[in-house]
């Protein structure tokens, strides 16, 4: 017959195993026992856990457990926290000198010989030829995998303060630099200098132009810089025509007339009436140096001048009608603030006008258009009170139980009551 579980019994299989991860791997019902009989305490004073102990991790609680290993194979499986915290400390030469002899002969054999062989200085220069960790750390396997001694290795032997040492200049798998680097101000200004515009110079370097906005010296790194040319904002648009001699013509606008002239030499109307007809096309600018809405508005004007000649319109959208170009100029912050104030909550207004309603949070003046709108009124919540009793009911519901038919016309009032409630739910 089974002899039942005690206190003492349990407490000796613990102090059999050198962890509590091996005795939890090994001793799954006893640990069930544990948990069941509330008893876990014992595990947590017999074998804690590295990491209810990693603040109080000494040199000497280390070489307690090294002494109780067989080889360091045997520590790092039973131990592999305290071996990662030794490795990162530097205290392995430690650890191996602890370890038996015979244990030492295979260390100095495999694990240590990358160490020997390789000097700091070495080490280093190694690390020079690669920008990212990963891709040193891949040639260190590829080392390993040839029967090379592997410089990636031998630097996380030596500690966490020399591999920062080595991987100082190498960024992350998003092109980042790592916590390690420091940048001094110089270096900052410098990385600025080849750069016209400052969105140029964030989109090659994000790195350091977030570290210069968050020193305080974006803007003393940017002095040298221009803004970047708004062709939305700027006096800088045309209104232009294509005449053909057969009386048709082409009316538009741009701000960019070189490479629009190149667009309808490719493909659109005044391409296709080329091709279709051998006939050249005069182009003319008949209006210049306008703003985006004088623009629209001149377009508007000289299409309905050249129908009013009995010219054929080769155009074929609505005159204004320039996607982009006409959502920016229109929808400016007081344009944006003039919609907002013809509704009177936000529902309303991303009901009735969801594109204005994404410009003004995207450009931030959100909190200005709603400042007549009312706060939520959380204050009534939807649908109807459920009490404990109809809780039970619609427990006994589930597990396949009827409502009675005085139950369903308490549901069908309440809900027919309650002025929030969305729909009536047929049961």
């Amino acid at each position: 017959m089974k002899k039942p579980k005690t206190i003492e019994s349990v407490t000796a299989k613990i102090l059999r195993y050198p962890t509590r991860t091996l005795f939890m791997k090994s001793c799954g019902p006893d640990m069930k026992w544990l948990r069941e009989t509330g008893n876990v305490h014992i595990l947590d004073e017999l074998r804690p856990s590295l990491r209810e102990v990693k603040d109080e991790i000494t040199v000497d609680y280390l070489m307690d457990r090294v002494r109780k290993s067989a080889s360091l194979a045997k520590f790092e499986a039973n131990y592999y926290k305290l071996f990662c915290w030794a490795r990162d400390n530097g205290h392995l030469d430690k650890v191996h000198a602890v370890l038996p002899p015979k244990a030492r002969d295979q260390i100095n054999k495999s694990i240590s010989v990358s160490k020997q062989v390789f000097t700091d200085q070495e080490i280093l220069a190694h690390a020079k030829q690669f920008n990212a960790k990963s891709a040193w750390a891949a040639e260190g396997a590829r080392q390993r995998a040839a029967g090379q001694n592997s410089h990636w290795g031998a630097a996380r032997k030596r500690g966490t303060e020399f591999m920062d040492q080595c991987t100082a200049h190498m960024v992350d798998g998003r092109g980042r630099h790592q916590g390690n680097q420091k940048h001094t101000d110089e270096d900052l200004h410098v990385s600025a200098l080849p750069f016209k515009h400052r969105n140029d110079w964030k989109k090659a370097k994000p790195y350091l132009y977030e570290a210069a906005r968050n020193r305080g010296i974006l803007e003393e790194c940017c002095e040298h810089m221009e803004a970047a040319i708004n062709p939305y904002k700027d006096a800088c648009f045309i209104v232009y025509a294509y005449e053909f001699s057969d009386g048709c013509c082409y009316v538009g606008l741009t701000c960019r007339p070189e490479k629009r002239h190149a667009e309808h030499g490719k493909s659109g109307p005044v391409y296709e009436h080329i091709q279709k007809t051998g006939l050249e096309a005069v182009g003319l600018v008949v209006e210049e140096g306008l703003t985006a809405l004088q623009a629209i508005e001149g377009e508007k004007t000289w299409q309905a001048e050249y129908l009013k000649l009995g010219r054929t319109p080769l155009w074929k959208a609505k005159a204004g009608s320039v996607g982009t170009l006409h959502r920016v100029s229109k929808w400016t912050k007081e344009a944006v603030l003039e919609e907002a104030r013809r509704f009177q909550t936000k529902q309303a207004w991303i009901d009735g006008s969801q594109g204005t309603y994404r410009i003004a949070k995207r450009e931030g003046w959100f909190g200005e258009c709603v400042a007549h709108m009312p706060a939520k009124d959380t204050s009534s919540q939807m649908g109807r009170v459920t009490s404990e009793a109809t809780k039970e009911k619609q427990r006994a519901r589930k597990l396949g139980g009827k409502l009675s038919e005085e139950h369903k016309a308490k549901i069908g009032a309440s809900l027919r009551g309650n002025k929030n409630a969305r729909s009536v739910v047929s049961v």
